[in-house]
């Protein structure tokens, strides 16, 4: 099962992973001390940050695991109830690969991680 790691304020990281796991395993963060655990325990295929949570820091979470080893490669989501688009171009130049804006949709979101997350190729798929 692909793992996700998911940046907010605990009572509704645990909601969203909550609504997410019959796909998705989960670790929620709400501190940088959180995340190098969460990131150290298990790779994530995926990152969801909370843009409202992250505000002001949004971009200092993004480099802090833009250059963590384990952390470094797996796609960023922003979820945000900001609707501003200058707002969400920001959080996509600051290194977020997808921005989801409020009511979050939960088949919504599984497809958005599923388009973002890497796709691993086997051995005979690559001799196609």
């Amino acid at each position: 099962m692909k793992h996700i790691i998911i940046i907010d304020d605990l009572k509704k990281a645990n909601e969203l992973g909550n609504t997410l796991s019959d796909s998705f395993s989960f670790s929620t963060a709400d501190c940088e001390e959180e995340f190098y655990e969460c990131a150290g325990r298990r790779n994530p295929s995926v990152i969801l940050v909370s843009g409202d949570f992250a505000g002001d820091r949004l971009i200092k979470i993004v480099k802090i695991i833009r250059k963590t080893r384990v952390t470094s490669a797996a796609p960023i989501l922003v979820y945000t109830s900001d609707n501003d688009c200058s707002h969400q171009a920001a959080m996509l130049e600051c290194g977020a690969d997808d921005v989801m804006h409020f009511p979050l949709c939960r088949e919504l979101i599984i497809k958005r991680i599923n388009t973002v997350m890497p796709v691993h190729t086997s051995d005979e798929e690559k001799k196609f």
